[in-house]
């Protein structure tokens, strides 16, 4: 029974050189036109390709036909379309066939090997970059390890012998590579920190700074390139995997280093003194020049964007492939930055009135008697600038415009429609479709520049002024901010030097001690200090155009300076830079925003804090969302001693006493969550709710009295549907006295 069990036992028959001969070029063949790229190199890959799988295709002619038949199958269960498939399970078929035939067993060998690899060498990324490459490379071996074992001892020991002379050599040149690249690695870390210094300054507009960094960054970057690109790393360009290292190595050093110095020369022929005011003018031609120099710098850095773009691979190990991520990134985030100064240098002639004068409102917002927008209009003035020309054309105070105009009593606006549907209540829009004789007052009460501005573009020409382009909001922190440059200015009727130090609680409390009650004298004094200021930086008191930028920067993001423009391209640019002072948008986000608006005429808001606690749950299933919204208001004023003015109100109430309309902006509404829950409660108890849509934002307004020294809570219960998957929340905190807290969760 067992010699006869041995005698059907198909015997292996000795491998025919045309079958493993032709089984390696087809197999060579196919896998070429699967265009492979295993070391990145063009007239090297197709070479590398074809000997990887010829070497395998031979094999396998010898391999077990079920080795051969199980490659076949998982290539199949793997393949990217039914097509392959096919081919992948009729190698298999092939394969289990030649298992009847010992005649033809080479024959269905070679046929499995050849679907294999061209199955195998046409995989999709799975599960994760080089899952595919790694299934198929480590099935493929196999099969080759598995059929070259049934090779003629002489065919393995020369086949060994051969694999590890490669094997040698691929360590010796990967061992190369490693020498290289840790020699390179420190002028590599030099230059990324210094390029990232560059492009900090480049966004501050310290030009001078950001040529120095980018100078600097080149030459380390160069210096890297040349440790990469010494003789004993070039044969690592043959092994793949390394190759690719190598490769995007030696390409990101050279661009980086190339785009960099490029930059710097073109910074260099950039000057910020030249964009100083000299005797209340600026040279539009020279800002004008400056054009070529950006957009030189823009064409460095976008190609060596590409150039990482274009060296990516699944390939890169982490440590190379984290560090072109960072890099990229980098440029990514910083680039929009110079579009937006390269936006700028083209409309600068339109903004500098090249083509006829341009008229901006400026609007001195005062914190301590709150507005939507961040204080009430004190003060304004009147920029022209015509051909750079910068001049004051007007300055005075709000009573001045509700007073101004041919017929005051006549004034009307004609939208937006969101404002006159949520504020024209407070004097916007009596019956007869007049404002009142007091509009001014509260003009800036929509936390939306853009709102405010176009409605001061409608009334200003009504109050006594002219048609504007736009409007400039500043809050005290701003004029700090230019009293820093311009100096401290000696104030009349005061004994104490207003400086950038002390201006911001000058403004706030203390002109009021001042003065004594006296509020003619009190609002020349503040005119004087407004009107001192700006004259001395029209008049070139900013010699150094980029410390403008560096003290605005925070201020801008703050909201204590905005700009609006009546212009589309111009007002994107500024919404864009971030001094657009534009409500935000949820975008099918979360939020919340509290702002609070003076209902007694007062100055109490300069004692007043506003901290908001968010708490939110989403149903991860439905979007189903509940939320509390805890505001608590808390007023810090001791009213002794302290003027009528600042601390009286005009509605009948204790001085001291704060009154004020709190709105609570959320993507939800105002409703009970539970049915013994009240929508709004002040101190636990049931409180009277407006509401309204706008901006996109559900509002509640609550009005609250708080007493001088206590504090009262404001809880707004609120329902709707979010989206689960965006778990970020939208703020905005209204430019308070004493700056806003937020504490949000989600869950």
């Amino acid at each position: 029974m067992g010699r006869s069990s041995r005698s059907e036992r198909p015997e292996p028959r000795p491998l025919r050189p045309v079958v493993t001969t032709g089984a390696a070029a087809v197999g060579g063949l196919v896998a070429v036109l699967a265009d492979l790229h295993p070391t990145g190199t063009g007239w090297l890959d197709p070479i590398v390709v074809f000997v990887a799988a010829a070497l395998v295709a031979m094999a396998a002619a010898a391999a077990p036909w079920w080795a051969s038949a199980g490659v076949c199958v998982v290539a199949a269960t793997l393949a990217p379309g039914w097509g392959w498939a096919l081919v992948g399970l009729a190698g298999a078929a092939a394969a289990a066939a030649g298992s009847f035939s010992n005649r033809h067993r080479d024959w269905s060998g070679a046929i499995a090997s050849i679907a294999a690899i061209g199955v195998l060498s046409r995989l999709e990324h799975a599960v994760f970059p080089g899952f595919t490459a790694v299934v198929s490379l480590g099935l493929l071996g196999a099969l080759h390890l598995i059929g070259s074992a049934r090779w003629p001892a002489p065919l393995r020991r020369r086949s060994r012998q051969a694999l590890g002379v490669l094997a040698a050599a691929a360590l010796v040149a990967v061992g190369g590579l490693a020498i290289a690249a840790w020699s390179a690695s420190g002028p590599l870390r030099a230059g990324n920190r210094e390029a990232r210094l560059g492009m900090r300054a480049l966004e501050t507009g310290d030009l001078p700074g950001a040529a120095t960094a980018f100078a600097d960054a080149g030459h380390a970057l160069d210096e890297a390139r040349r440790d990469l690109s010494v003789w004993w790393t070039r044969p690592a360009a043959m092994v793949p995997v390394a190759a690719q290292h190598r490769a995007a190595a030696t390409a990101l050093t050279t661009a980086a280093a190339t785009a960099l110095e490029r930059s710097s020369a073109a910074l260099t022929r950039l000057d910020p003194a030249q964009l100083a005011l000299t005797n209340g003018a600026v040279d539009i031609d020279t800002i004008s020049d400056m054009a070529t120099p950006l957009s030189e710098i823009d064409t460095a850095l976008a190609g060596l964007a590409r150039t990482i773009d274009d060296h990516e691979s699944v390939w890169l190990a982490p440590p190379l492939a984290d560090r072109l991520d960072t890099f990229g990134g980098m440029l990514g985030e910083r680039r929009p930055a110079l579009a937006r100064a390269r936006t700028a240098i083209d409309l600068a002639p339109d903004l500098l009135g090249r083509n006829g004068p341009r008229r901006y409102l400026i609007a001195f917002l005062h914190p301590g008697e709150a507005r939507g927008l961040g204080g009430h209009m004190g003060n304004f003035a009147e920029l022209t600038i015509t051909e750079g020309q910068f001049e004051l054309a007007d300055f005075g105070r709000s009573v001045n415009l509700n007073r101004g105009g041919t017929d005051p009593g006549g004034r009307v606006i004609t939208g937006p429609a969101e404002f006159i549907e949520r504020w024209g209540r407070f004097g916007f829009m009596q019956e007869d479709g007049t404002t009142d004789l007091m509009p001014w007052s509260n003009i800036s009460m929509p936390p939306d520049l853009p709102m405010v501005g176009e409605v001061m573009a409608q009334l200003y020409p009504q109050s006594g002024g002219g048609p504007i382009d736009g409007v400039i909001a500043l809050l005290p922190e701003a004029l700090s901010a230019l009293m820093r440059s311009t100096g401290p200015v000696e104030v009349p009727g005061i004994s104490q030097m207003v400086t950038a130090d002390n201006v911001v609680r000058f403004i706030e409390k203390d002109q009021y001690k001042y003065y004594d009650g006296s509020t003619t004298d009190r609002i020349d004094g503040l005119e004087y200090l407004a009107l001192t200021t700006v004259g001395r930086l029209l008049d070139g008191g900013m010699q150094e155009p980029t410390r403008l930028l560096e003290a605005f920067g925070p201020l801008a993001a703050d909201g204590r300076i905005m700009v609006w423009s009546a212009h589309p391209d111009e007002e994107r640019l500024f919404v864009q830079a971030g001094v657009g002072g534009n409500f935000p948008a949820l975008e099918g986000r979360d939020g919340i925003a509290v702002t609070i608006d003076n209902g007694g005429a007062n100055k109490l808001d300069a004692y007043l804090q506003v901290s908001t606690e968010y708490r939110c749950r989403v149903d991860p299933a439905t979007g189903a969302a509940t939320a509390t919204a805890t505001i608590t208001l808390t007023n810090t004023v001791d009213p002794v001693g302290k003027p009528d003015y600042a601390v009286g109100n005009a509605v009948g109430l204790p001085r001291g006493t704060n009154r004020m309309m709190v709105s609570a902006y959320s993507a939800l509404r105002a409703t009970a969550i539970g049915l013994d829950d009240q929508p709004v409660t002040i101190d636990g108890k049931y409180a009277s709710v407006g509401g309204s849509t706008t901006f996109g934002w559900n509002t509640a307004e609550i009005w609250v009295d708080v007493d001088p020294g206590t504090t009262r809570v404001v809880t707004v219960q609120l329902v709707g549907t979010l989206d689960p998957s965006r778990n970020d929340i939208v703020v905005h905190r209204q430019p308070m006295a004493i700056p806003q807290r937020y504490d949000l969760a989600r869950a």
